[in-house]
């Protein structure tokens, strides 16, 4: 989870907000191949065309009238990927426990506690920005 947040926010830093809105979608379609190559899961047929719908529609909502790729494009792409592989691990991790909110609970909190952990070792922390966005964060 936190490798797909720190990917999609590098990405975010040089690309534009349109591409930034609907490359991410395109963890939909993924989602279904590493379950069908690593898992061995045959979705059921209506995944293939709503699945490869989505990153369409997305880009047609966006109102995006070409798409560019660059570094930007790549760093959220790659992280469409880490996230379609998240989808199915929490996916297999909550069929097992059986304690969906156990789960999200559990890893929101180790992915803040590695990215503070990451924050405090390569960012510099200025107090007064951390107060003036205390509530936000919360």
């Amino acid at each position: 989870m936190l490798l797909g947040a720190v990917m999609q926010q590098t990405g975010l830093i040089s690309t534009t907000v349109t591409n930034a809105g609907f490359l991410p979608a395109l963890y939909v379609p993924l989602v279904p191949l590493p379950g069908w190559l690593v898992l061995r899961q045959l979705p059921h047929w209506s995944v293939w065309p709503t699945g490869l719908s989505c990153p369409l529609g997305a880009f047609l909502l966006s109102g995006a009238h070409e798409l560019s790729i660059g570094i930007g494009e790549l760093w959220v792409i790659a992280s469409a990927l880490h996230w379609a592989l998240h989808m199915l691990l929490v996916g297999r991790v909550v069929d097992r426990q059986g304690a969906p909110f156990l789960v999200a609970g559990g890893q929101f909190f180790v992915c803040a506690l590695l990215a503070l952990a990451g924050a405090l070792l390569f960012e510099r922390v200025d107090r007064a920005a951390l107060r003036a966005a205390a509530l936000p964060i919360l």
